[in-house]
């Protein structure tokens, strides 16, 4: 009895909803690179054309709290206090080497998708850690 009473409270915790973390303006360079990393599975799989430049995701990684360090050649830091999904209450500091792309800075959907993944091991963020508003400023929740 005491082992399903303990399913149930796994189950339970399975279905809660992840935190929102951050809310970001719908028309924002934010919004549009988190939603190229973190994509809808309900709207299907995305075809190719989809991408955003270099500046855009260190924009959009400093909107999430992010600033990025040149380390040499192609390699940045990006280091910050950020919002975690296991602790939404407050931040904690937090990093992520990645490297620019070249000689293009065009940065494809599969790399996007990519670094989406490594943000959701590293961070627990997924598309549901992101809150959409179509007005006002963006703000960290």
């Amino acid at each position: 009895m005491f082992a399903n009473l303990v399913i149930d409270e796994e189950i339970k915790e399975a279905e809660k909803p992840p935190p929102v973390l951050y809310t970001l303006r719908r028309n924002s360079i934010a919004f549009q690179v988190v939603s190229l990393m973190f994509p809808d599975r309900s709207q299907g799989i995305e075809e190719g054309g989809k991408s955003a430049d270099w500046l855009d995701f260190v924009s959009a990684m400093d909107t999430l709290g992010f600033r990025a360090e040149h380390g040499g050649g192609s390699g940045f830091t990006f280091k910050g206090e950020i919002m975690l999904s296991t602790s939404p209450s407050k931040r904690q500091k937090r990093s992520i080497g990645i490297h620019r792309p070249h000689p293009s800075t065009e940065m494809g959907l599969v790399l996007l998708q990519k670094l989406g993944r490594r943000c959701n091991r590293r961070f627990g963020w997924q598309r549901a850690s992101f809150a959409v508003t179509d007005g006002g400023i963006a703000e960290n929740v």
